[in-house]
């Protein structure tokens, strides 16, 4: 039983309404507050449970209102571990609290790969006509997607070192979509990653969530990936090609210049 189901089981206990959807959510009577309509989504994703209250309550408050904690949300209690692969051999891991720290594990440096959930095919998905992945901030938002069966990768530590990471696993790809967190560190990752990646992928967009600040704020409010919200990107401009654009323009002027002088002098000796 994972830590969603144990969630469930805790909240039909306490005598409150749950419901399953279709899309592997499940709506249920926020238990940290009085809730007459079901109020709170409930989604297991990767390693541990999201919770997302359209009233604006906590997911501590929530856990704490039937008997659990944070580490109840996790399948394991000491939280999710993230691995990284590099042609199967496991290179790094990155390990996340219920209080939100990290650490990481680094077996083989040599490299810095693409998080990938388990059951994302990236060769596959260049392969297709129209294949498409998702690129996130952080392996929750990936695994969150990932939860849809939307093909979704990250890159480790944060925002400020994209840089560093390997991308020529999505070399080839008909259509990458960054999806940026809604911060300044997020919208330069996004904005450097873009550049990055125009030259070696058939179609490159950045988006953002269209509630909250990240992928899976956007899910858990009940949007699609459909709803993310583009964001325009001010393409670097190639000063020596606008010079010799603009020298261009000038040296067709002149030459329409000088044939009207000529035909105007050549109407004035008839």
């Amino acid at each position: 039983m994972n830590s969603t189901e144990k969630f469930i089981e805790k909240v039909r206990e306490s005598g409150r309404k749950v419901t399953k959807a279709t899309n592997g959510e499940w709506l249920v009577q926020c238990p940290g507050h009085p809730d007459g309509r079901p109020s709170l989504t409930v989604r297991h994703s990767g390693q541990m449970t999201l919770l997302n209250c359209f009233a604006g309550c906590q997911s501590k408050d929530i856990a704490a209102a039937i008997g659990l904690s944070m580490k109840d949300l996790f399948d394991n209690p000491d939280g999710a571990v993230y691995n990284y692969y590099d042609n199967g051999k496991l290179v790094r891991s990155v390990m996340r609290t219920p209080e939100k720290k990290f650490f990481q594990k680094i077996v083989d440096n040599e490299r810095v790969v693409l998080y990938v959930p388990e059951g994302v095919d990236l060769a596959a998905a260049v392969k297709e006509k129209r294949g498409q992945v998702f690129i996130v901030e952080g392996e929750k938002d990936a695994d969150t997607l990932a939860s849809l069966g939307i093909n979704a990768v990250s890159s480790p530590m944060g925002a400020a070192s994209w840089h560093k990471c390997d991308y020529s696993p999505l070399y080839g790809i008909p259509n990458a979509t960054i999806v940026a967190d809604d911060d300044k560190p997020g919208m330069e990752r996004a904005e450097g990653l873009y550049a990055f990646l125009k030259p070696h992928v058939g179609f490159v967009e950045v988006v953002k969530a269209a509630e909250g600040k990240d992928a899976t704020d956007h899910i858990m409010s009940g949007k699609t990936v459909f709803e993310f919200v583009q964001v325009p990107i001010n393409e670097p401009v190639d000063e020596e090609f606008e010079e010799a654009v603009a020298s261009r323009r000038f040296s067709n002027k002149v030459i329409s210049e000088a044939k009207r002088r000529d035909s105007d002098e050549e109407a004035s000796r008839i």
